[in-house]
This record gives structure tokens, sequence and C-alpha cells, in this order.
């Protein structure tokens, strides 16, 4: 996949095994109309990509789920999750955006809504809970 090819679903990844989830439900969304996906990671200008091995396997894990499921992923580099996020969405044209949501991500989810709401208010949104967010 080019630079700048567009991509029908932008789903966004952490280095968390279980984003795994959030690929699968942009298969599911392709089955019928075959749309490319891209898997999109941002990790910080000074964090150490795979200082943790389980994190550096969880990665690794995402990059074979994304293979196996003809999606490109993409991996950034930025201070700026938010804006990085939307350029890239705006640069390929993005329809779809994917984000799963945990007790522990709800603030930047929720920054990365509003930025979308701001700049693509045309790009359709799902957040996945991974099922922490209940109160129980």
């Amino acid at each position: 996949m080019g630079d700048n090819e567009n991509i029908d679903i932008m789903v966004c990844v952490t280095r968390q095994r279980s984003c795994e989830r959030l690929i699968k439900r942009a298969v599911s969304m392709t089955e019928d109309d075959g749309g490319s996906i891209g898997v999109v990671h941002v990790a910080g200008l000074t964090e150490n990509l795979m200082g943790n091995p389980d994190e550096g396997n969880a990665l690794d894990i995402l990059f074979s789920v994304s293979k196996n499921n003809n999606a490109q992923m993409h991996m950034l580099r930025s201070d700026d999750l938010t804006n990085t996020l939307v350029d890239f969405a705006k640069a390929h044209k993005v329809k779809i955006l994917i984000l799963g949501q945990s007790k522990s991500t709800g603030h930047k989810v929720n920054s990365i809504i509003n930025a979308f709401n701001k700049h693509l208010p045309e790009v359709e949104q799902h957040v996945i809970s991974d099922g922490s967010m209940s109160d129980d």
C-alpha cells in the first residue's frame, strides 16, 4: 500500500494483544464489500518501541493478524497522538474509524473522537469496549 493510498477502515491499536479484536471487527465490516483496512499504531518520539518483551510480542501478533487479514499495519512516531491520527485519516481518505476503549484509555479515546468530530465529521466512528468500562 503506497504512502497515500485510500483506506476504507482505520483501526487504531496500542501495544496490547487485546487489540486483535479491533482488527477482526474491521475484517467483519469488509466481508461484503472488500474494503481496505489500515491498522495504525502511534508511538511517542522518545518511547522505546520494543523495550518491553510483552509489548514487542503483542506488536508482532498484531502485525501477523493484520497481514493474515490483508490489512496494512502502519507504525507512526509522534508525541501528538490525536493530530497524528487525524492527519493520517485525512491523507488516506478514511471512511470508518475503529477504536478500542478501556478504563485506562477512556480519556485518550474521547480526545480522538472529539478531534474527528471537529476535523473529519464525515468519518463513521466505532468505539469497541473491552468490557472493563462497566461499573461492576
